[in-house]
C-alpha cells in the first residue's frame, strides 16, 4: 500500500509542474458523467437456493464519474459504480469506486495521449435465503490510451487498462488477480451538455453504458 501511495504522490507531483495557464489539451477532462449501464458476464454466475440455483448472466446499474483538469496537462477524477439483479430467491449487487490522476498531452490540435493511475475498491456480494456472502478486491489500476477530436461536436476515446487487485472471500485472503481491460468510448454535444456511451472489455466481461456529460 505505501508504495502505491507513492506512485501516486509522484504522478500529482509530475502533473502539478505543467504550466496552470490556459489550456492546451486537445479535449477537455473537467467533466461530469452520470451514466446507465449493463454488464453481461462471460461465465454465468450460479447461486444456490433452494431446490437448485438461480443463473445470472449479468446485471444492471449506474454509474457517477467527476473529472477535473486543475493544470494544462494533468487531471483527476473519482468515479463510482453500481450494479444489481434479483431473482425470486437470491439477489446479486457489485459496487465499483475508483480515485485517480492522469495526464493528457497533446500530440496534434485533436489527439490527446492519456495515461492514469488509480486505486480501485471493488465489492460483490450474493444474497440467498436471508444468507449473504461478500467478496472484495482493492489495488492499482494503470493506463494508456488516446482520445480524438472528430471535430467541435465529437470526440472518442479508446484505452487499455491492467488492474492488479487483492482479493478478500468472506474476510479471507484469496488468490491475487491481473486483469486486462479495453475501454471505447463516445461524446457527441454541444460544448458543455454532450451525450456519452460506451463499451469496455474485462477479461471476457462485457459492459456497456450510455449517458450525460456536463463540461465546466
Amino acid at each position: 500500500m505505501v508504495k502505491r501511495a507513492i506512485v501516486v504522490i509522484s504522478f500529482a507531483a509530475l502533473c502539478s509542474t505543467a504550466v496552470a495557464a490556459n489550456k492546451q489539451t486537445a479535449n477537455e477532462y473537467s467533466y461530469l458523467d452520470l451514466s446507465a449501464q449493463v454488464v453481461n458476464f462471460d461465465d454465468e454466475i450460479a447461486i444456490p437456493v433452494r431446490g437448485g440455483s438461480e443463473i445470472y448472466d449479468g446485471a444492471l446499474g449506474g454509474g457517477a464519474k467527476l473529472s477535473f483538469q486543475p493544470f494544462a496537462f494533468g487531471f483527476g477524477f473519482i468515479e463510482g459504480i453500481g450494479f444489481y439483479n434479483e431473482g425470486s430467491s437470491s439477489d446479486f449487487s457489485a459496487t465499483l469506486f475508483d480515485i485517480g490522476l492522469g495526464t493528457a498531452y497533446p500530440l496534434t490540435s485533436a489527439l490527446d495521449v492519456i495515461g492514469t493511475v488509480a486505486l480501485t475498491r471493488q465489492e460483490i456480494e450474493f444474497c440467498s435465503s436471508g444468507f449473504c456472502a461478500t467478496a472484495e478486491a482493492d489495488g492499482p489500476v494503470i493506463g494508456a490510451g488516446i482520445r480524438l477530436k472528430i471535430n467541435e461536436r465529437f470526440d472518442i476515446l479508446a484505452k487499455y487498462e491492467r488492474e492488479d487487485l487483492d482479493i478478500e472471500v468472506a474476510g479471507s485472503p484469496a488468490d491475487n488477480e491481473t486483469y486486462n481491460v479495453a475501454i471505447l468510448e463516445f461524446r457527441a454535444g454541444g460544448e458543455r451538455h454532450g451525450l456519452i456511451g460506451g463499451f469496455e472489455s474485462n477479461d471476457g466481461d462485457q459492459t456497456f453504458k450510455l449517458g450525460y456529460r456536463l463540461n465546466y
